[in-house]
């Protein structure tokens, strides 16, 4: 865009860009998931377009899972974050999704589960508790220690696929706790321990 001063002169080059957004959503088919990159521009509350077939895919662990034109796949038990970027924007926006491959092969789109231990009645932060997460078949699927330095108590589980799961937490001189969760879920995550008096002889 040219402007131009009281005597006709030009005295600038003004470039006007749009911002350009991108959002990726993934759905199951068959042991493959689809994922699908979708465009949408500041200025404007339509015009979503779909770009999965321009944008760039990649895998940040091409052994775990590939992906082609959205396309996911697994390659071994194991996760991985997949993230679509549009070049053709002039800042290349780009969005990203984890995904979760297990050992038959499939792929689902999977996510980070967090939460915190805490102690009964004052509900301190514990450290070096061990967090297990079990499946609906209850097979152990991962095991966490909670933090004892900056978040006391903080427990983190990635990829985690969607589905129903049972946390449970085990901590020497405390009850144990367990709580089933559904993943995804924005509810926080906290489980108590309840200290258990020691045998008195």
């Amino acid at each position: 865009m040219c402007v131009t001063n009281a005597c006709g002169s030009r005295t600038r080059d003004v470039a006007t860009f749009t911002h350009t957004r991108l959002h990726v959503q993934c759905e199951r088919r068959s042991t493959a998931l689809q994922c699908q990159a979708i465009a949408s521009d500041d200025e404007t509350t339509a015009g979503l377009r779909d770009v999965t077939d321009v944008v760039d895919w990649v895998s940040s662990d091409a052994d775990a899972v590939s992906v082609r034109r959205g396309r996911v796949r697994a390659n071994n038990g194991a996760g991985a974050t997949v993230t679509a970027t549009l070049t053709e924007a002039h800042d290349a926006p780009s969005a990203s999704v984890m995904v979760a491959a297990d050992a038959r092969g499939e792929t689902r789109q999977a996510y980070a589960l967090e939460g915190e231990v805490r102690r009964f009645p004052t509900a301190e932060g514990i450290g070096n508790v061990r967090v297990i997460l079990i499946d609906e078949s209850g097979i152990v699927l991962s095991t966490a220690t909670t933090s004892s330095g900056g978040t006391v108590g903080h427990f983190r589980f990635v990829p985690v696929a969607a589905g129903t799961y049972q946390l449970r937490a085990v901590c020497d001189d405390y009850r144990a706790a367990e709580e089933t969760i559904i993943v995804p879920d924005d509810a926080p995550r906290t489980l108590t321990l309840i200290p258990e008096p020691k045998n008195q002889l």
